[in-house]
């Protein structure tokens, strides 16, 4: 049989067709399988971490719960497509603000004292890991006591790196008692320390909690796992936050 130009054209656009919903079948049929989030992901997320999206997991599970029982919209089975007002800029900035003033506030009324002790032997970077010391600001550290004379004192951190605290690091008076703070530590004692000029300098965690909400932004404390947000959270849906199926 001979095909002239238009007749070669549709056929070998209905086999090309025909190969297409061959493949698109084969598709459908395989599994979807999952895709692992590289660490570029996870650090372009980053800004997005909080007490914002923390809020924003609560009311979600509030309103749909959170395993696949709660039914097919739950939170750790999927089903929603979910829309904030989430500011990141405004986010960093109500954070960073919220925490530079609490952290203001506690150095007024002294050094608090010592977050922990740990007995020192040679365990003593895994025992300081294992006190789980949150310090708040990415370069606080959690350091141990390990030595003491009147000149300085040996920090100990969790990588089993050490570096000297100075007096005048610690000269802040001891909250409710007075004296110099430098004082009152002792080997074993678990410290939070911050970079300060050439050494370090004693810092404490502010314990007060306390909460800033709007629509782009939320904040509170030093820490999520330290702070107790559902005692000053706001009661309300952020403003600006929608939620949606994607299936019905």
């Amino acid at each position: 049989m001979i095909l002239d130009q238009h007749q070669r054209a549709r056929a070998e656009l209905d086999l090309d067709t025909a190969g297409s919903v061959g493949e698109e079948q084969d598709a459908n049929a395989a599994p979807l399988g999952t895709v692992e989030r590289s660490d570029a992901r996870r650090e372009a997320e980053k800004p997005f971490d909080g007490y914002y999206m923390e809020e924003v997991r609560r009311e979600l599970i509030a309103k749909y719960g959170a395993d696949i029982g709660d039914g097919g919209n739950s939170v750790y089975s999927g089903g929603l497509w979910v829309r904030t007002s989430l500011d990141p800029v405004t986010q960093k900035a109500a954070e960073q603000a919220l925490r530079d003033g609490l952290v203001r506030f506690e150095a007024a009324a002294g050094w608090r004292g010592r977050s922990g002790h740990i007995d020192v032997d040679a365990s003593w970077p895994a025992k300081l890991s294992a006190a789980k010391i949150e310090t708040g600001y990415a370069n606080w550290r959690d350091a141990v006591i390990l030595e003491k004379d009147a000149a300085s004192a040996t920090l100990g951190f969790e990588d089993g790196s050490k570096s000297q605290l100075f007096p005048w690091g610690a000269a802040a008076p001891k909250r409710g008692i007075g004296g110099r703070a430098f004082d009152f530590l002792k080997p074993g004692d678990i410290v939070i320390v911050a970079p300060a000029g050439s050494g370090w300098a004693l810092r404490s965690t502010p314990q007060i909690v306390v909460a800033a909400v709007n629509g782009a932004a939320y904040g509170g404390g030093l820490g999520i796992a330290s702070a107790e947000l559902q005692s000053s959270r706001s009661r309300r849906t952020l403003s600006g936050t929608s939620f949606s199926r994607s299936w019905s």
